[in-house]
């Protein structure tokens, strides 16, 4: 699952992941293949949305990406950008991007009470 936001001022992007894994050995060597951290160039995708400010989100516009995982089996991943283009230092402060921490925050809390998710209806791992 993919989904893109915006912050209330409109100029920050985020698209969010979650990946269903069968056990948290999975999530941990999936997110360690991954670059995931600073202003890596692998990893999530970005999801642009026609007609939105969100509609030129592409993977070159990726200034900050993150992860959360355990102790559920799911990979949650997010990475950040502005809307319009700008680049990010290689030192700045990610502190920009605070609306994707909390994006990561509450997807994590909601996927926690799921143990065994390549149980659940309509789930495929």
């Amino acid at each position: 699952m993919r989904s893109s936001y915006t912050d209330e001022s409109r100029t920050l992007l985020t698209t969010v992941g979650v990946a269903v894994m069968p056990d948290q050995n999975h999530v941990d060597a999936a997110l360690g293949s991954l670059s995931v951290g600073g202003h890596e160039r692998a990893g999530l995708r970005v999801v642009p949305f026609p007609h939105t400010v969100a509609a030129d989100w592409s993977d070159a516009r990726r200034q900050e990406t993150s992860s959360r995982s355990g102790p559920m089996p799911y990979a949650i991943l997010q990475v950040s950008g502005w809307a319009d283009g700008r680049t990010m230092p290689e030192l700045a402060d990610a502190e920009p991007f605070r609306h994707a921490d909390t994006l990561l925050d509450h997807l994590s809390e909601f996927f926690v009470h799921t143990e065994r998710p390549c149980e659940e209806r309509g789930v495929r791992c």
